[in-house]
């Protein structure tokens, strides 16, 4: 049991660490100042450089997560387990 927590919270840390990584590389990158396009080259501003997502969610996570709660809590009632158990012979 806690070789299994342990290994939960190791792999957390690295997920967290790869994305802090990540968006620190991100964050780095600049544009030139010039930039070859289909139309031949051109400056860099004319390039959309936002990257933030300008539209919400259609789906409130909440929303979601309720909707799994409630799908889970059906298919356990739906079909139970059977309560039954077996002895097991030595």
């Amino acid at each position: 049991m806690l070789r299994m927590l342990f290994t939960i919270c190791a792999v957390a840390a690295l997920s967290y660490a790869a994305s802090h990584l990540e968006n620190a590389q991100a964050d780095r990158a600049t544009l030139p100042q010039w930039v070859r396009t289909v139309d031949g080259w051109e400056p860099a501003t004319v390039l959309s450089t936002d990257l933030s997502p300008t539209k919400l969610p259609s789906l409130h996570p909440f929303l979601v997560a309720g909707f799994e709660l409630g799908a889970s809590l059906f298919v356990l009632l739906a079909f139970p387990g059977s309560a039954t158990r077996r002895a097991i012979a030595p």
